[in-house]
């Protein structure tokens, strides 16, 4: 073995080691340390030993510092430009470090031959001068590559096209001496000039067509192009360059095939672009197009990290909504994994770090743990899947239910290698079952206790559902029904038309009705028919439409309706004979009262007329008490007429047709003061009268009414020191009242009950003449509208009386009850 390639085995190793240790540092320029180890290793052997340290560095950079590290994947493209251009300066620095050892050689050999003192001192000052230039030259040359490959670092580096555009710019300035750069891209068919580094104002911001700008011909012909005289290149648009200092100018391609831009360097003076200037000028080029699209890559990085946070915080929030979390466990670094949302179900501070055994079982209740833990178990030893529900045990002491599922996952050769699986919190469904349950217990509890028979049936008229009272009604327990077609508890002549009904119902929409049009029978065990009342319901459910139907046994009420026909029927009878007899009795008043109008008051007036006669005629002769009790036969006979009058008056109030009308009282009570007024214009009486007092009912004897009160009010007032009558109307209970109010003699209350009988009076007829028929008729006429009147007064004060009327009069009401 060439003992000059164990410096080039050795070296990167060690470079290896001290790299490792100050990475944190120098991190991410992965060959820092490796240029000055193979530019030694070629410095020590050559070309051998520079180019075998050279290999060994890119195998040991690339599987330790080139992301992602300890692996043989490459992540980026610009990773394996800066391999390849490392594997070129390898080259480069062991073949320069040859030349120079085999120059020395030959220098030495030169040396050793005889010469003459002058022509030694020539040949060596020669090679001295010679040997300068080389050295020179190649520092030159080593300091290029070096910067060279800085620039590469910083581009791999460089994660946005502003900073990308510095780094190239100022890189091939210093490197080719121009006096200014530009970085243009293509844009839509255009030149776009992104960025310049010169000594004077170009292009920056402006577009150009690439058919018209040498930029664009660079892009177009995916070539470099020189042009020492931009005033006789035709591919030079001169107007755009004659304010600048543009003389002569160099365009590399970015991007060898289909380029996307491309790098320009100027000069002020005309200048002939070399091979390594141009060359140097491609070289960084190349680097702006990996470059670019590292930054592509890394755009389409962040996006896709942008995209996979925006998808775990999506995830994460449905997973809070769901109520559902996942875990996983990894079984040979023994490393548990929850999601937030375990922690939130278990009541876990997320700080800590997931619960294990024997921690975890303290989450759980006793028996819930035992099912948990089998079911892991098994998926353990067999390697299936398992699912099982399990009651939680919060740190807060409350108690949620979850559903936990789990799954084993396996290497290349079969072996279980860990668990994953997720776990739902199911406490409102567990909550909801248990609150369904208790419905159906409850809803079990009413069908089966309902007095109704509830027979349920499906799409086919198969009988699902059959509660106790239907067993009571058909005679048939559930065990013989279930199963069973709907049309054995119909009678056999109504089965089709049940059918078709029933299909017809539930194209309606309508949810309920009740059935049948008419009378509907029933089908017992025996053979029985039966009339019966339903009605009937339809529901969707999982296996299809599910109809009910709620039935009564009414044999009993038709019963009891044939005997209430025949009782009405009876009582139409006995209202008619007992209409025929009132007819009769107000046959028989109708003569009494002509009898008391007409047979009676003749002899009445044959008494007032020989009385009035005797006064008149021998009136002069008559003596003592004589003419006393002609007056006083005069005085009765009068007041048997008047007696006569209130009877006939109060006979009238409750006989005759009502007629119902709209009454304006507060104009009627008007009229009637006005007349009493007139009547007496010697009184001064305080009247109020309140207005809009509309009523409902016979004019005639609302007139009637209101007359009679007015002239009690009117009379009983008269020896009041200032009297006053008032007609208003209030509401009591709901009950609107019309009441009339004076401030005259008043009543006793204890005397309230005999106010409203005929004949009956609470005054003597020398204070307040009259004959005790006007509240007695005022009553019965109030009667007859259906309504009420009641009188408060107190000796001395005044009295109010007020009644109340119904727009349905006493006869209709009366009738509709009897009916």
């Amino acid at each position: 073995m060439n003992i000059r390639l164990v410096p080039a085995i050795l070296l990167p190793f060690l470079a290896l080691a001290l790299q490792w240790v100050l990475w944190p540092w120098i991190a991410p320029f992965v060959w820092f340390l490796f240029f000055p180890t193979v530019f030694f290793c070629a410095r020590l052997g050559g070309l051998g030993a520079g180019l075998v340290s050279t290999v060994l560095s890119i195998v040991i950079v690339w599987f330790f510092f080139i992301p992602p590290q300890l692996s043989w994947t490459m992540s980026t493209p610009s990773n394996l430009y800066s391999v390849g251009l490392f594997l070129v300066m390898g080259y480069l620095f062991s073949e320069t470090q040859d030349r120079l050892r085999l120059f020395k050689e030959g220098a030495q050999d030169y040396l050793n031959k005889p010469f003459s003192v002058e022509e030694l001192l020539a040949r060596v000052g020669g090679l001295v001068f010679s040997r300068q230039r080389t050295v020179e030259e190649l520092s030159r040359r080593a300091e290029l590559l070096r910067r060279l490959a800085e620039t590469v670092e910083k581009v791999a580096a460089v994660r946005d096209l502003p900073s990308l555009t510095t780094i190239i710019l100022r890189a091939v300035r210093e490197l080719t001496g121009a006096d200014g750069a530009t970085l243009i891209l293509r844009d839509n068919g255009q030149c776009h000039y992104i960025d310049e580094d010169a000594i004077g104002p170009l292009w920056k911001g402006q577009r150009f067509p690439l058919e018209s700008c040498v930029s664009g011909w660079t892009m177009l012909h995916a070539e470099a192009t020189v042009i020492k005289d931009i005033s006789v290149d035709p591919r030079i648009l001169y107007a755009a360059y004659r304010p600048t200092f543009v003389k002569s100018l160099s365009m590399a391609p970015i991007g060898r095939e289909n380029p996307a831009g491309a790098l320009g360097c100027y000069w002020a003076d005309r200048h002939v672009v070399g091979v390594e200037e141009l060359e140097l000028q491609q070289a960084l080029a190349d680097a702006m197009s990996v470059g670019l699209a590292n930054l592509d890559l890394y755009q389409g990085m962040a996006n896709a990290r942008q995209d996979a946070e925006q998808f775990a915080a999506t995830l994460e929030e449905a997973q809070h909504l769901a109520g559902i979390g996942n875990w996983i466990w990894d079984l040979k670094a023994d490393r548990h994994t929850w999601s937030k949302e375990i922690f939130r179900i278990f009541g876990r501070d997320p700080v800590l770090p997931p619960a294990v055994y024997p921690e975890v079982q303290t989450y759980f209740t006793p028996e819930s743990w035992v099912g948990l833990a089998a079911a892991v178990d098994k998926s353990l030893a067999e390697g299936g899947a398992y699912e099982c529900d399990a009651e939680v045990v919060r740190p807060d002491g409350f108690h949620r239910w979850i559903i936990a599922r789990g799954k084993a996952t396996h290497d290349a050769g079969g072996n279980i290698i860990g668990l994953y699986g997720t776990v739902q919190d199911i406490t409102e469904r567990k909550r909801t079952e248990q609150a369904l349950r208790e419905s159906e217990e409850r809803l079990a509890g009413i069908i089966n206790s309902a007095t109704d028979a509830i027979i349920s049936v499906n799409e086919q008229q198969q009988i699902c559902l059959f509660n106790p009272a239907a067993g009571q009604v058909f005679g048939l327990s559930a065990e013989e029904v279930i199963g069973q077609p709907l049309a054995r508890l119909i009678p056999e002549r109504f089965r089709g038309e049940h059918e078709n009904n029933v299909r017809n119902f539930a194209q309606t929409g309508i949810t309920a009705r009740p059935m049948g049009v008419g009378e509907i029978s029933g089908l017992r065990a025996n053979g029985e028919e039966f009339p019966i009342e339903a009605s009937i319901s339809h529901t969707p459910t999982a296996d299809g439409r599910l109809f009910t139907v709620i039935l009564r046994d009414i044999t009993d009420r038709k019963r009891t309706q044939e005997e209430i026909r025949r009782l009405n029927a009876d009582l139409e009878r006995r209202v008619d004979e007992r209409t025929a007899e009132l007819t009769t009795a107000n046959r028989e008043l109708d003569s009494f009262a002509y009898a008391v109008s007409h047979d009676l008051r003749a002899p009445l007036r044959a008494m007032s007329g020989f009385s009035q006669a005797l006064i008149e005629d021998y009136g002069s002769q008559l003596l003592g008490e004589a003419k006393v009790y002609l007056d006083q036969i005069d005085l009765a006979s009068r007041k048997m007429s008047e007696l006569i009058d209130g009877l006939l008056t109060l006979s009238r109030s409750t006989r005759g047709e009502l007629r119902h009308d709209d009454v304006d009282l507060s104009v009627l009570s008007e009229r009637l003061l006005a007349e009493l007024m007139q009547s007496s214009p010697e009184r001064q009486v305080a009247i109020q009268i309140e207005a809009g007092l509309q009523a409902y009912g016979d004019a005639r004897m609302l007139e009637a009414v209101m007359r009679n009160l007015l002239d009690n009010a009117w009379k009983y007032s008269a020896h009041a020191a200032a009297p006053g009558i008032r007609v208003y109307a209030e509401e009591r209970d709901g009950i609107r009242r019309f009441c009339v109010a004076d401030n005259g003699a008043g009543f006793d209350m204890a005397h309230a009950n005999r106010l409203f009988q005929p004949f009956q009076r609470l005054h003597r007829q020398e204070e307040f003449p009259g004959i005790g028929i006007g509240l007695a008729t005022v009553q019965r006429i109030v009667h007859r509208h259906n309504g009420n009147i009641e009188a408060r007064g107190e000796p001395g004060k005044g009295a109010v009386f007020c009644f109340s009327l119904s727009n349905m009069p006493a006869d209709s009401a009366r009738g509709e009850k009897e009916v």
